[in-house]
């Protein structure tokens, strides 16, 4: 991830995430285009903005307007650590098909009567887009581009500490995507690839680490809840470990 911009408030801002393929489980060719993990399916995935998967604990969201399939307009409570004011967000959503092959997924900020400002919130404002391209009949590749504004009355540290806030929180979510699709994956599907972004995902902490069982370690906990959500750990589990 690269960001480029000055710290003044009216400068732009640029983050943008290495393209990465987000895959799920292969099949045999069918003989429709309905193939798994195609860009229409990742793209459902991000769409389906008010699931529980996609929901943060710290973020209130409510979908305002849903004028049709393409469309939505979606509302954002983004917790702040006190003293600084939280910030909100009202986003206009839509996604179009480019081609069979190609989607594009643009979020732009949004005027309403129905969510006017308020004194104690600032209105941040989070333009982004995605972009799905098919890689092969497998991987669909997903780019990341955005250019927040956390709001004109902040400066200095403070506007640093919000900008990388709120940056770190969209790029999670995007690794999320990955890691969605990538937990679908069965053993006999994995490459070096696979083996690469399972080993990295093993070295990341997790809140399973905070409720671990009595007598679990940290990494004991962390394992548990891996081999419990990926499709190609489990398998190994299932043909390799004995009680």
């Amino acid at each position: 991830m690269c960001v480029a911009g000055s710290n003044t408030p009216s400068a732009p801002l640029l983050a943008r995430s290495r393209p990465f393929s987000a895959t799920s489980p292969r099949h045999p060719p069918l003989p429709t285009r309905s193939l798994v993990n195609t860009p229409g399916q990742v793209l459902a995935f991000v769409w389906d903005t008010m699931s529980r998967s996609t929901q943060r604990e710290d973020d209130k969201r409510e979908i305002d307007e849903r004028p049709n399939l393409h469309n939505q307009l979606i509302y954002t409570i983004n917790k702040v650590p006190t003293p600084v004011a939280d910030r909100d967000t009202l986003l206009r959503v839509v996604w179009r098909e480019e081609s069979a092959d190609r989607f594009v997924l643009v979020s732009s900020p949004a005027v309403s009567a129905n969510r006017p400002l308020t004194a104690n919130m600032v209105r941040a404002e989070f333009p982004s887009a995605l972009r799905f391209v098919r890689k092969n009949d497998f991987e669909t590749t997903v780019e990341f581009v955005a250019h927040p504004n956390v709001g004109t009355v902040v400066q200095g540290v403070l506007q640093r500490f919000l900008l990388s806030r709120f940056l770190t929180k969209s790029l999670r979510r995007i690794t999320f995507i990955q890691e969605y699709f990538q937990e679908l994956r069965g053993l006999e599907e994995w490459d070096a690839d696979d083996g690469r972004a399972v080993g990295e995902v093993m070295c990341i902490k997790t809140k399973a680490e905070k409720h671990r069982e009595k007598g679990e370690s940290k990494v004991g906990a962390r394992m548990r809840k891996l081999f419990k959500k990926h499709k190609g750990l489990r398998q190994i589990a299932e043909k390799y470990v004995r009680d």
